[in-house]
């Protein structure tokens, strides 16, 4: 949303603003109330970021609703209880290295020399894993909680954050991550500190080797941040005696040290660090809500009706309205295609059989798939030859055994689709398309296992290929028969059909063999799928 102008960033970045105004918004009465004027505060940037639905993790660890509800009341809040001026949002796919260390090492810190004595935010909610003493962040695209490939390094976010320290005024991270103690270098106990003075910290939901919870007795969203929401309110404003109208972050510290230890039995130990090469002078701070809200500058704060709009691009509104649906079609007849090639000639082979599974979001108007996922039957095949190990040496007799799966996966769900009444009842669902994501809606994955023996050899090895990101193509198209919606709707002429076209494939064995180099590849996988096939998804158990 803009206020005025638009953000000066490429347009690819454009869609990460959920809020722009190009002016000073924290009012000048608003100030006085916390005796501070316009000279003592530049502009106030913010951003949110986070992930709340990870579409390849094992089904029930999907959707991480809490970390969703952090990011709209963090968006709603800072635009109308704390008059930010930019709120960015990096949200599921856009929450990456690049978008992140774009806005942490470029944008902002330009920002920030722009506009002296400016306030910055970094607000966080998501999965965290820890690997020896390392914490790291997990995208989106995690298969798994130990998947560091799918994960940003804390370190390396503390690092990008260094460029904010070192060009703002006065910066904060909160931090809601498993094992996000991490990010602190070293742990900090408070102080008394000035707000009008420079300074940078982080608050952490718990430390280093701490899991972070969520309690539906505290709030629908994180522990940690509706304790945040909850000290904002005026519980925290501890200094002087009776609060001066100015929540600091050691201020908010010491609360939440306090109060999320006690809604987690002592679980999660929020943690405080100094992000300043040098001991800060000041702290980042935020205003009493309570004191705005009696003095009339602010209505009341009601989290329940905060408006769609704050969840601007990152859930479109009609998210809450959505009911989700999961079934199974079984495959008959030809399920795989797949051409090989190398060492041991080219080969075409043929696997029947195997499972699509779908699970779609719906509501009466709208629509989005959250997975599609084909996975074939083992597949195993032997091959054998001749093969000499160098110049002038005579060949050895090998056979290589491969046993394998396929699995094709949507790797974020869909955009969101339209429902349309069609002649005769039912409706029609717009066609999901890979041709509307730039073919990067998919992922492909070859798992197994291969062994080679010979007179006088025998080697094992693991087949792990994969493409993801740009190349799989595969399209679903569907009518939708809603009688027994929300518990239950049947699809009707369910088509769905992939193919890897010419998208390179990593071998599935590269390989020396008692000198022996062995190499099978694949150049094309099809997936002829299902056409026109009915099934009936139901609603999960609540």
């Amino acid at each position: 949303m803009y206020a005025q102008a638009e953000p000066p960033v490429l347009q690819k970045f454009r869609t990460a603003f959920a809020y722009y105004a190009d002016k000073r918004s924290i009012l000048e009465q608003v100030l006085n109330l916390i005796g501070m004027t316009g000279n003592d505060v530049g502009r106030s940037f913010a951003l949110v970021a986070g992930v709340s639905h990870y579409p390849r993790l094992p089904v029930g660890s999907r959707e991480l609703h809490p970390a969703e509800v952090d990011r709209d009341h963090l968006v709603s809040y800072l635009k109308n209880q704390e008059f930010f001026n930019e709120i960015v949002v990096l949200w599921d796919d856009q929450m990456n290295e690049e978008t992140l260390s774009y806005f942490l090492q470029n944008y902002f810190p330009a920002r920030l020399r722009a506009f002296p004595k400016s306030r910055f935010l970094l607000a966080y909610s998501g999965h965290g894993i820890t690997a020896g003493d390392e914490g790291y962040l997990l995208r989106s695209s995690a298969t798994s909680f130990t998947d560091k490939n799918a994960a940003i390094n804390l370190s390396v976010v503390r690092s990008w954050f260094d460029q904010i320290v070192r060009n703002g005024y006065q910066s904060l991270v909160l931090l809601n991550s498993c094992y996000g103690g991490a990010f602190l270098l070293a742990n900090s106990f408070g102080g008394r500190y000035l707000p009008k003075h420079p300074g940078a910290h982080a608050i952490t939901a718990g430390a280093a080797e701490e899991r972070t919870w969520s309690d539906l007795r505290v709030g629908p969203g994180s522990v940690f941040f509706e304790s945040v929401l909850a000290g904002l309110g005026g519980a925290a404003d501890r200094f002087p005696d009776g609060g001066d109208g100015v929540v600091t972050a050691s201020e908010l510290y010491a609360y939440l040290r306090q109060q999320v230890q006690i809604s987690t039995d002592q679980r999660q130990s929020p943690q405080l660090g100094d992000l300043s090469a040098r001991q800060s002078e000041g702290e980042f701070f935020f205003l009493n809500r309570g004191r705005q809200v009696r003095a009339k500058l602010v209505p009341d704060w009601n989290p329940v009706s905060i408006s769609a709009g704050a969840k601007h691009q990152v859930a479109q509104a009609t998210d809450t309205r959505l009911t989700l649906l999961s079934g199974s079609i079984p495959v008959s007849g030809v399920a795989l295609q797949m051409d090989l090639s190398g060492s041991f000639g080219q080969h075409q082979i043929e696997v029947p059989g195997g499972t699509l599974k779908v699970e779609l979001s719906l509501s009466q108007g709208d629509a989005r798939y959250e997975q599609i996922e084909f996975r074939t039957p083992f597949v195993t095949r032997a091959f054998s030859g001749a093969f000499s190990p160098g110049f002038g040496k005579p060949p050895i007799p090998i056979e290589l055994s491969l046993s394998f799966f396929v699995i094709v996966s949507t790797s974020r769900p869909s955009p969101q689709l339209a429902l349309l009444p069609i002649d005769g009842g039912g409706f029609r669902l717009d066609p999901f398309l890979t041709s509307a994501c730039g073919f990067s809606c998919y992922n492909l994955e070859v798992i197994g296992a291969w062994s080679a023996k010979g007179p006088d050899l025998s080697a094992t090895g693991y087949i792990r290929s994969a493409v993801t990101g740009r190349g799989i193509g595969a399209d679903a198209t569907t009518a939708v028969d809603p009688a027994n919606f929300p518990s239950s709707v049947r699809l009707k002429d369910f088509t769905w059909h992939a193919g890897s076209g010419g998208t390179p494939i990593p071998d599935l064995v590269n390989a020396d063999v008692d000198g022996v180099r062995i190499r099978v590849s694949t150049s094309s996988l099809n997936f002829p799928g299902v056409s026109k096939s009915a099934v009936t998804l139901t609603a999960a158990a609540q």
